[in-house]
């Protein structure tokens, strides 16, 4: 079954914390905002880590909010149409590597090119028929291809 928030209801930790009390969600998607008001409150952290799998998307979450939250026992991730991450680095999966390309933006950040031959791109936007997703990201210190 699948749950979507009263769009008629202000976002705020009340009413999330009603809602998913109120019924029976094991997965969250949420964006960032959602789980900063979650986070401020105790009450909001134990409902997040008794759900099986809270996910994000739209935009990064902030790490001191993703640090707190995971430190707490929630299994949060990215939601980045990947299909192995983290909360804080996205890492693909070996079957993918071939056809991703991070291209140096200048400062240590790369932007994310998708290259021809992966079956799920479905549009391209550069000569060679790779698609730069206009996504930014810098690597992790010490894990490779995160």
């Amino acid at each position: 079954m699948i749950y979507l928030y009263n769009a008629d209801l202000p976002l705020t930790a009340h009413h999330l914390l009603a809602t998913l009390q109120k019924h029976d969600i094991q997965i969250l998607y949420a964006v960032p905002y959602a789980l900063k008001l979650l986070a401020e409150g105790e009450e909001g952290i134990k409902l997040l880590a008794s759900l099986e799998t809270v996910m994000f998307g739209g935009s990064a979450c902030p790490k001191l909010i993703g640090d707190k939250l995971v430190a707490q026992g929630v299994r949060l991730v990215s939601h980045y149409g990947t299909t192995e991450t983290d909360w804080d680095y996205v890492r693909p999966t070996a079957a993918l590597l071939p056809y991703l390309r991070w291209e140096e933006q200048g400062l240590d950040i790369y932007e994310l090119c998708v290259l021809e031959g992966w079956p799920s791109k479905v549009a391209s936007n550069r000569p060679d028929n790779s698609y730069a997703t206009k996504d930014l990201f810098e690597k992790h210190p010490a894990t490779p291809n995160a």
